[in-house]
């Protein structure tokens, strides 16, 4: 969640508020950064009967601005003005950041006690994205290709909007074969001809040179994703969550295999139909972004060697993992996921144009830059 390595934080006051804590056996604090579950605070800290979130913070200045909340004094212009006199001007941006900070936890800690999310942009209770009407029969379709597949172990290929989804018996068969058939099939269903099938022709027809080599050395680089790795996605749905549980079961045990193909070029003609712009871009574009080295300590899908960037109301995010595994892990349709983007990219403009205004009315320093 593009946070820095641990040893860049305070990670030993983290440790040591949470090793105070757990001496209580009636208390458990955990550490967030050493999860992938939480991604907001350094505690998570269950305690008599509830649970907090809790951000450690370091010297003087941290200290004076707990100081501020806690006398509900963050949004006095004379207390800040006052601070800044003395700290220098650059303290009033800290304020703004332990602000946002607390906020942001104490959604999460309502959504913890409550299960219903605020959106802290529009100031609604919601999902944090919405899944919309028509994944609903992705998620069917699925189902009911395997419940097919049940009947004589056949091997299918379902065809969804920007996926492939390939069901495979895997009894007394390798993984790797399996992988190998998914992208054999896929590749005469998508490129060649089945009856145009190297290992169709006779041996004498079989003229292979390094400008025509044999089919499997061009579909074996194909990019698929194998369903029961999800087990190890912890940022998304549970695997029970997406299957029905004897599916989910019997995938892990290997009594059957469950392949994804991502149709990037047809999930970009899909967000073009929506109304997202979209970009191809290199690795040394990237690079000029002004947040080049955010970007940089991220690792985005690419496709072909680029990355994909969609914009929207002159707003734009780069194709990321996390929208790459709801279309491949949860079953959710490429329009859902285009209206999810479109969602968040005009949520982000209207986050800038706040940011647009000074913290205090009185002083220009405070304005965000």
């Amino acid at each position: 969640m593009h946070h820095g390595h641990l040893s860049d934080q305070n990670l030993k006051s983290v440790i040591g508020m949470a090793d105070e804590i757990n001496t209580d056996e009636n208390s458990f604090a955990l550490i967030n950064d050493i999860t992938s579950i939480l991604g907001v605070g350094d505690l998570l800290i269950a305690q008599n009967g509830m649970r907090e979130l809790v951000e450690v913070k370091e010297g003087k200045i941290n200290a004076l601005i707990a100081k501020l909340f806690e006398e509900n004094k963050q949004d006095d212009p004379a207390a800040i003005d006052e601070l800044s006199k003395i700290h220098g001007p650059y303290i009033a941006d800290q304020i703004k950041r332990f602000g946002k900070q607390k906020q942001t936890m104490d959604a999460v800690i309502d959504y913890i006690k409550t299960g219903t999310g605020k959106d802290l942009i529009y100031g609604v209770y919601k999902n944090k994205y919405e899944v919309k009407t028509p994944t609903d029969g992705f998620n069917k379709l699925v189902h009911a290709a395997i419940d097919r597949f049940y009947v004589d172990r056949r091997s299918l290929l379902v065809p969804l909007d920007c996926c492939w989804v390939g069901i495979f018996d895997k009894t007394g068969i390798s993984e790797q074969v399996r992988i190998w058939d998914f992208m054999h099939y896929l590749y005469h269903t998508l490129t060649k001809p089945w009856d145009q099938c190297d290992y169709l022709k006779p041996k004498e027809q079989q003229n292979f040179t390094k400008n025509n080599p044999p089919e499997f050395f061009v579909y074996s680089i194909t990019p698929i994703y194998l369903i029961k790795n999800k087990v190890r996605t912890f940022s998304h749905q549970p695997l029970f969550l997406t299957l029905k549980s004897k599916y989910a079961i019997d995938l892990m045990v290997d009594k059957f295999g469950l392949y994804v193909y991502f149709d990037v070029d047809n999930f970009a003609a899909l967000s073009a139909q929506q109304g997202l712009q979209i970009r191809w871009l290199t690795q040394s574009q990237m690079d000029k972004f002004n947040s080049g080295e955010r970007i940089r300590n991220l690792v985005l899908p690419r496709f072909n060697g680029r990355y994909l960037q969609l914009e929207y109301n002159n707003n734009s995010c780069v194709f990321s993992y996390g929208h790459l595994y709801r279309l491949i892990y949860e079953f959710q349709s490429g329009y859902s996921l285009v209206e999810q983007i479109k969602e968040f990219l005009a949520a982000e403009l209207f986050a800038k144009g706040l940011e647009s205004f000074p913290l205090s009315p009185k002083s220009k320093q405070y304005e965000s830059k």
